[in-house]
């Protein structure tokens, strides 16, 4: 059994996962992956500058625990809150 603490931030516009996928076992690494799918969305600016924005769907807490197999993977998401000011959100999740 391993515990696996695990940081996803957006950077520029990138998604980050800290520890990187070349220090994870990859299952690991696409639990990780499949638990951003369900719980991130995306937005852009609306000023069209091409700036991508990761965030939390509503209702979503910043931190889980879960099992994976006989490991422990703890997942922090830091990420800015929606704010329709100056995003929009996008269709396709990026992700």
């Amino acid at each position: 059994m391993a515990i696996y603490n695990i940081k996803l931030y957006n950077d520029m516009g990138h998604l980050i996962i800290t520890p990187d996928y070349t220090q994870l076992p990859i299952h690991i690494y696409n639990f990780v992956r499949l638990k951003a799918k369900m719980y991130l969305d995306t937005a852009t600016d609306k000023e069209g500058h091409g700036c991508l924005f990761f965030f939390l769907k509503p209702c979503v807490k910043d931190k889980w625990s879960y099992q994976c197999g006989s490991d422990i993977v703890n997942i922090e998401y830091q990420f800015t809150e929606f704010n329709p000011a100056y995003m929009k959100k996008t269709e396709k999740t990026h992700l």
